[in-house]
């Protein structure tokens, strides 16, 4: 019994050895960037927009990577509370999916091109507003009119006065409502052609772009003529700026080891965390770090007024892009010896305009002594702009 089954295992070793060998014949015999078998390694999927998943990372992996990519996609859409499900699904397939991430997320971009319309790159926002000056400049300068959708149909607006029109249109950009000035003008040439009046951004551009978003003493009008053309509609859109009616938010989280009484079992927790920032147009800044707390419960409660452990006021400025947060202390009127300061990069991104911050560097101030120590960043995230209605009722 004892010989029979060293022969069969000494035949299916045999077997198994020259199976192999063919395997790697045939695999160095193969021209480059030939097809491998299904069976000896899993396809490579698609990760992002310009980005490839090595092939080499093994199935569970590549899965974690999907659910995380999902979360990044849904965090940059301010759906906050499924970004979380996503992160805690992504973590519990792969502990590390986060380090993986950044490396995929890293890898240089392939050098063939694309076909796929999510790879090519957005064009830069100013050469977009040139491109419809240069149009709108090209339009006939004959009479321009308001023309009913249905011919049958009248055309009510068209006897309204044009100067009537812009009225409307400033008292719109005093309220706020641009979204609404900019639907307007995609209704028709004549509509464009009014909503580019300069009187009706120019009285935006003086409501938003005072101290502190931009420096004290400092002229916009000056800015307008000297970087933008007189141009204040282009400079309304591209020139930096906080925004009031929200909140941006960090969705936060690391791996805490844990303990088990079996030894082997590793146990690892999933820490995650939200930093809160809220900004107010005189200058100051409120700073919540909370852990457990539903994003949508605190933001009703983001006041000055507010008191709870983690959270700060401070004041805020900003110089171009980078936005200075400083003197954060806690406002419950305990002895403190130590404040915070943050900077931060203010970026836009596709789904809306400044609607991002990152974080460049965050420290801690000895308040004896004014000495400053910076904290590691390893896992902070970027803050995404949320918008908050009742936001708008306060101001």
């Amino acid at each position: 019994m004892t010989v029979s089954t060293d022969s069969e295992l000494s035949r299916f070793r045999e077997e198994w050895i020259k199976e192999v060998q063919t395997r790697k014949s045939q695999a160095s015999s193969s021209p480059a960037g030939a097809p491998v078998e299904q069976g000896l390694r899993p396809p490579s999927r698609s990760f992002s927009s310009s980005k490839r998943i090595h092939p080499g990372h093994p199935p569970a992996l590549l899965s974690a990577l999907q659910i995380y990519r999902q979360a990044v996609d849904a965090e940059t859409r301010g759906s906050l509370d499924e970004a979380l499900l996503l992160y805690r699904r992504a973590f519990r397939l792969d502990a590390n999916v986060d380090r993986a991430y950044d490396r995929v997320a890293n890898q240089p971009s392939p050098t063939h091109v694309s076909t796929q319309r999510s790879e090519e790159k957005p064009a830069r926002s100013s050469e977009a507003i040139k491109a419809m000056t240069s149009i709108v400049s090209s339009f006939p300068s004959g009479h321009v009119a308001f023309f009913p959708e249905d011919e049958t149909s009248g055309v009510p607006i068209e006897l309204l006065p044009v100067e009537l029109i812009i009225r409307i249109l400033r008292v719109l950009g005093r309220l706020g409502d641009y979204s609404s000035i900019e639907s307007f003008a995609s209704v028709s040439r004549k509509a464009r052609l009014i909503s580019l009046e300069s009187t009706i951004w120019r009285d935006i551009t003086s409501r938003l772009y005072v101290f502190p978003q931009i420096r004290r003493g400092q002229s916009f009008p000056e800015i307008v003529r000297s970087k933008y053309d007189n141009d204040y509609r282009q400079a309304t859109i591209e020139h930096p700026r906080l925004r009031f009616d929200g909140v941006y938010i960090a969705v936060c989280h690391y791996i805490r080891p844990g303990q088990s009484e079996n030894a082997w079992v590793n146990v690892s927790h999933l820490v995650t965390y939200h930093r809160y920032l809220r900004f107010l147009p005189e200058g100051t800044v409120l700073s919540l770090l909370a852990n457990d707390d539903n994003p949508s419960d605190i933001v009703r409660s983001l006041k000055p007024s507010y008191r709870r452990p983690g959270f700060f006021i401070g004041s805020w400025s900003l110089s171009g892009p980078t936005v200075l947060v400083r003197d954060l202390v806690d406002p419950r009127g305990l002895v403190v010896n130590y404040g915070f300061t943050m900077d931060l990069n203010l970026k836009s991104k596709p789904l809306g305009r400044w609607n991002k911050l990152e974080m460049i560097q965050y420290g801690t101030i000895r308040l004896e002594t004014g000495e400053t120590d910076f904290l590691p960043l390893r896992h902070e995230r970027p803050f995404w702009f949320s918008r908050v209605r009742m936001y708008d009722r306060e101001a």
